[in-house]
């Protein structure tokens, strides 16, 4: 998208001016209107895995071994109280036990990840850096290690246990190297518990994806654009992480779902709209703390941005209004984002009791049951967490 001087002019006096008196207005009525129960909706109740307490004394201990000192804009023990092993354990409540570590792990590592790749002042706008680290974790999941190391390359059908590879070059070493080798440790844990080969595949496609859609943010971030809404939804599906999420949901159920489930309009329908509540809900919890870090790409200064129209909203005292209207249209896409996903599984439920087409074949009804459970659990489950969690409080 080419922006005439006017347009620039315009995105600068909004990012520098507009943003901190947004921030100022938001900073006295945010935590109130967050925490009221009927504003940000979901219809499905939540729960907690019974093993939370043992799950989370085992995430910290896994953190601490391989994110112990600073790394970047992360610490330890930020990592840690950030409570991401509740966030998994909130998300995956009726997931089968022996594979929740695994899901545990892997969720706090991508929260470490998504930091360093989505934060502005680091590799959130820094290409080359940011293809680095992609590299590098894509070379665990293709098992394609450094032969100088260990000298392992993949092996077809079978592949070995990926090894400890060496840092990058950059000046992002050190982390690229911590974040290579903690993947290595989860994803091997999850194919020594039995994680197929279609699984792998899949996964490995769809973490390419939501990769791929970050290096699209980083050219927004460099180039100070704001994507217009239906690109800036499409773009957030893929980098809120919600495919690679789905894909670690359906390996902690227990599941193995055949490709003609997974890509039945149904299921495929009511991915899109839970992924997009979930990405919503945490929009509208962190754009907040992302403003205040001068990151604009957030479901709602997207649409501030786009619903100023111009200078003379700002110039005319409206912005108060502005700013009010953005927030309930924000607020207003996630309930009907929630009453979609209600509908949607009100109608897999029916075909999977009608008795006719693929979700209801023998074999396949018990399963998408236990997925459609899965996926409304990570509906409440994440909408409870951003509820309580810290993460996204702004030290005033």
């Amino acid at each position: 998208m080419d922006y005439s001087f006017d347009d620039q002019h315009r995105l600068i006096h909004f990012k520098y001016d507009l943003a901190p008196q947004v921030l100022a207005k938001l900073s006295r009525t945010l935590p109130e209107l967050l925490m009221h129960d009927g504003l940000v909706t979901c219809s499905f109740e939540w729960r907690n895995h019974p093993e939370c307490e043992k799950l989370k004394t085992l995430a910290g201990e896994w953190a601490r071994i391989h994110f112990a000192g600073d790394i970047i804009n992360i610490s330890c023990d930020k990592l840690i109280g950030s409570d991401f092993d509740l966030l998994a354990t909130m998300t995956m409540a009726r997931c089968r036990s022996e594979r929740m570590p695994a899901a545990v792990k892997l969720m706090v590592w991508f929260f470490a990840f998504d930091n360093f790749l989505d934060e502005p002042a680091h590799m959130g706008a820094d290409l080359q850096a940011s293809q680095e680290m992609m590299d590098a974790v894509m070379n665990v999941f293709h098992n394609v290690v450094a032969v100088e190391e260990v000298g392992i390359i993949k092996n077809g059908d079978k592949p070995e246990i990926v090894g400890p590879m060496k840092g990058g070059n950059s000046v992002y070493g050190s982390a690229i190297r911590v974040i290579r080798e903690s993947a290595c440790d989860w994803w091997n844990e999850m194919r020594q518990l039995g994680m197929s080969m279609r699984q792998q595949y899949r996964f490995v496609s769809v973490f390419q994806r939501y990769l791929d859609s970050n290096t699209e943010q980083v050219a927004f971030r460099q180039s100070c654009e704001i994507p217009d809404l239906d690109t800036y939804k499409e773009l957030r599906l893929h980098t809120s992480g919600c495919y690679v999420c789905s894909m670690m949901l359906e390996f902690a159920l227990g599941l193995d779902l055949a490709d003609e489930i997974i890509e039945h309009p149904l299921l495929v329908a009511l991915n899109v709209a839970a992924f997009s509540h979930v990405m919503f809900v945490n929009d509208i919890f962190s754009f907040r703390k992302e403003l205040s870090d001068g990151d604009l790409m957030n479901l709602v200064p997207v649409l501030l941005w786009h619903n100023l129209g111009g200078m003379s909203s700002i110039c005319g005292g409206g912005v108060e209004a502005v700013v009010r209207e953005t927030v309930a249209q924000a607020l207003a896409l996630v309930r009907e984002l929630d009453g979609e996903c209600v509908r949607l599984v009100a109608e897999i439920r029916a075909a999977v009791r009608g008795g006719n087409g693929p979700l209801a074949d023998e074999g396949a009804a018990a399963a998408v049951d236990k997925y459609v459970d899965g996926v409304s659990d990570w509906l409440s489950g994440n909408l409870r967490w951003h509820r309580i969690s810290k993460r996204y409080i702004v030290q005033e």
